[in-house]
């Protein structure tokens, strides 16, 4: 499942269906970061250095954000 979920973010209540299923057969889900933050947010310093800052810095953040949506 990635952090977005269907677009509106993991506590959309269209997932509902999905969240009670998962949870009456224990299913474990990995969760994904999708986008991170834009590249813009890294200024200069991402030229050149691939996609190491998005994966280091915004896709933990995007994933501690989606699941503190849940609860």
């Amino acid at each position: 499942m990635v952090t977005t979920g269907l677009g509106a973010g993991l506590d959309d209540l269209t997932l509902n269906t999905i969240w009670a299923a998962l949870e009456d057969t224990s299913t474990l889900v990995f969760l994904h970061p999708h986008y991170g933050l834009p590249s813009s947010m890294y200024g200069l310093y991402v030229t050149g250095h691939g996609h190491v800052l998005p994966l280091a810095l915004s896709f933990p953040t995007e994933t501690r954000t989606a699941i503190g949506r849940i609860f």
